[in-house]
């Protein structure tokens, strides 16, 4: 009699996990991608990597936005952990250093459907309608209401007019809740080309001193580029969230030498399926003016339309 108690029991045990197991998969088909960690597998490790593949010549992601992101997602921490606030972020570059792409790689290891998720929203405003104060405040507002995890992405903030962000302050700062509305986990990227000339200034000036390009000091570049997004023409300028240091990291994406546009070409060679010669890398290379003119050391484009000039310059693959 014990056994057959125990047996029936440990049946209904299975019986249970499969009905869960089935009880999820019809809710999947019913509404698509959910706010639950199934939908969300904040692959950080995955991100570094992708990153060391995929990124070339910026440490700072992995010594300084690696960490950040592992800590605000709770990873390795208690199961009930909440940040104290939604992690503010600003990226600093010249044109085809890596700025957008990061956000995307961010994306497809935080969301399961990487960049199609709804939690995940891109605005460009270089190529979107403008953004006025009212649509951003309800696009964060319903996003985040659907999912606290909500990850939202500002491309060519120079673009906005002047202090528009400071509509957001209130749901960057350290409040538990803004209207009921926790955004606490969400993240908000920040993305424009403020500030590229004092980064390449000064990654230049390193680079004369033979200062490794791993060992750069983040927080010199931090300083001016705080300064930058503060003063210049942008949706940030002059607003509470600078003043009041809510960004919580200014990432200067450094300018991209010889050596990591050879890198580039190499993907873009790979993910294209053509089959590129030495010569042939070469003459890609020699058709760039790498800056400044003495020591013409930094690409002025990264590695931006790279793509044609392999396809161009290479032969398919069989």
């Amino acid at each position: 009699m014990k056994w057959t108690f125990y047996i029936y029991c440990h049946f209904l045990t299975i019986n249970t996990a499969l009905s869960w197991e089935w009880f999820d998969s019809v809710m999947d088909s019913i509404t698509g991608e959910r706010c639950i960690n199934r939908w969300m597998p904040n692959d950080v490790k995955g991100l570094k990597n992708d990153f060391n593949k995929e990124v070339f010549g910026q440490p700072f992601l992995e010594r300084a936005l690696i960490p950040l992101l592992k800590h605000h997602l709770g990873v390795d921490m208690p199961e009930d952990y909440v940040p104290r606030k939604a992690l503010a972020l600003s990226f600093h570059g010249s044109p085809g250093v890596g700025k957008t792409y990061v956000s995307q790689l961010i994306a497809r290891h935080l969301f399961k459907d990487g960049e199609k998720s709804k939690f995940y929203k891109m605005i460009s405003l270089g190529k979107s309608m403008e953004m006025t104060e009212t649509h951003l405040r309800e696009l964060v507002i319903s996003t985040v209401w659907e999912c606290d995890r909500a990850v939202f992405v500002f491309d060519e903030i120079e673009k906005m007019a002047d202090g528009t962000f400071e509509i957001l302050k209130s749901f960057l700062d350290f409040h538990k809740s803004v209207d009921k509305v926790d955004y606490r986990k969400s993240i908000f990227i920040f993305i424009s080309n403020i500030g590229e000339d004092r980064i390449n200034s000064l990654a230049l000036s390193y680079w004369k001193k033979g200062i490794n390009r791993e060992d750069y000091p983040l927080l010199e570049f931090s300083k001016v580029l705080e300064a930058a997004i503060y003063n210049e023409n942008s949706g940030l300028k002059k607003t509470k969230i600078v003043k009041n240091y809510l960004i919580d990291l200014y990432l200067p994406f450094l300018p991209l030498e010889k050596r990591h546009v050879e890198k580039c070409i190499a993907v873009e060679a790979h993910m294209s399926k053509v089959h590129l010669t030495p010569n042939s890398v070469k003459t890609i290379i020699d058709s760039i003016e790498f800056l400044p003119a003495e020591e013409q050391i930094y690409s002025p484009k990264g590695c931006k339309n790279l793509a044609s000039l392999v396809k161009i310059h290479g032969r398919n693959e069989l």
